[in-house]
């Protein structure tokens, strides 16, 4: 399994990239704009499975019917990739690959995609419970766990819930 993760800045040469990368799945890891995640999966024709970051919009609430999604009763498109497979507080298995998601920060101000830790902590106790008697492969997450490459400054640190999920 070939796998293309991205994050946080966008790299316009991999849209234009050669024909040596050939990822399986991709892998969105947040604060990306949807519109460049859909260029990747169009430029290796592979599914992409992300979850949303600190900078991204609110992903929440939106719901997929027969006649496309609804928000609050009403049609609309989600944010992020058309196409793609919001992994944020789910356990999802695309490609052959089982991936729980996670995503957002540890909250620092004000807007979506936020969490106290132990907000944090109870998203993850559903993730682990929604991947109970399954083999997860990967854990995306926006964050890193507390204490494994994060910063002390408030939009870095990391989620100490990540560590037991």
């Amino acid at each position: 399994m070939r796998v293309l993760a991205v994050s946080d800045e966008e790299v316009p040469g991999l849209a234009l990239a050669s024909s040596t990368l050939r990822p399986d799945l991709i892998l969105g890891a947040g604060d990306l704009p949807g519109a460049y995640l859909e260029a990747l999966v169009d430029r290796y024709g592979v599914p992409c499975v992300f979850v949303p970051g600190n900078h991204d919009p609110d992903h929440s609430g939106y719901r997929r019917t027969r006649g496309g999604f609804v928000r609050g009763g009403l049609p609309c498109e989600p944010p992020g990739p058309r196409g793609g497979v919001n992994a944020d507080g789910r356990v999802v298995t695309v490609a052959g690959l089982t991936v729980a998601g996670l995503g957002g920060s540890v909250r620092y101000r004000d807007g979506p995609n936020q969490w106290t830790q132990s907000q944090a902590a109870r998203r993850a106790w559903r993730v682990r419970f929604a991947a109970r008697r399954r083999t997860v492969d990967v854990v995306l997450a926006h964050s890193p766990a507390r204490g494994v490459g994060d910063g002390e400054d408030a939009p870095h640190r990391g989620l100490a819930a990540l560590g037991r999920l």
